[in-house]
């Protein structure tokens, strides 16, 4: 490689790890005000601990600047039809807490839930530090499944995902043109240097495979330079 490709590639090298850096200390709201929770529900969690065979999943989506949370999920052999699935706050895991508002479900045993709402801003943070749970209540007055929103993930802004993502293509990109260009260049300088020991060329095909070009190059072996042909995309 020669100097200047060198130090194109390692410039290129830098920018991207400087950008790597940036999004992973910034701090995260600057990155994207979304969160996401993902979280299973089961009789264990509800207060007092209730026994069935009950399960569900649940994702929600919580904005912090606003304080819309968008949640969906589904339940699984409950003991009877739910009468309603709560989102409820503000309490941590093993107490009990009020609803906040009501989500959409199936009546079966088995169905879905979906539902939104909006958390009052001086609460927002009560949210992230998970002290809300769902609640899906049949005819046990505590609930038969619960599921503690806790450790939320920040969702990157979808200009700065953008914007990493195509830091990446470009990064690979240049690299490989680069590493592509490296053993041509090599080539051609050690036969600028040596073609002159030189008095005859071995016979080749006359005409290169379909997208393929002939291309000569110096390999040294046992101390002796000897000119070679390669057949090269």
């Amino acid at each position: 490689m020669n100097a200047r490709s060198d130090i194109l590639l390692k410039t290129i090298k830098v920018a991207f790890l400087m950008m790597i850096a940036i999004f992973s200390t910034a701090d995260k709201d600057a990155i994207g005000s979304i969160w996401q929770f993902s979280t299973t529900l089961n009789g264990s969690q509800v207060v007092p601990i209730f026994n069935t065979q009950g399960r569900g999943t649940a994702t929600s989506v919580f904005d912090d600047q606003t304080g819309i949370i968008t949640i969906s999920g589904r339940f699984d052999d409950l003991t009877n039809v739910p009468n309603d699935v709560t989102l409820n706050g503000f309490a941590p895991i093993g107490s009990n807490a009020p609803l906040l508002f009501g989500l959409n479900h199936t009546f079966a045993t088995s169905g879905a839930f979906t539902g939104s709402g909006t958390i009052p801003s001086e609460r927002i943070q009560d949210v992230l530090n998970g002290l809300t749970y769902i609640n899906v209540r049949t005819a046990f007055n505590s609930g038969e499944i619960r599921g503690q929103l806790i450790n939320p993930t920040a969702v990157p802004e979808p200009s700065s995902l953008l914007i990493l993502i195509a830091s990446g293509i470009v990064f690979c990109y240049c690299k490989s043109r680069l590493r592509r260009n490296r053993p041509l260049l090599r080539q051609e300088t050690h036969a600028t240097v040596d073609a002159k020991r030189f008095r005859q060329r071995p016979s080749l095909p006359e005409k290169p495979p379909l997208g393929m070009v002939f291309r000569s190059y110096f390999h040294e072996e046992n101390g002796l330079a000897i000119l070679r042909y390669a057949c090269e995309a």
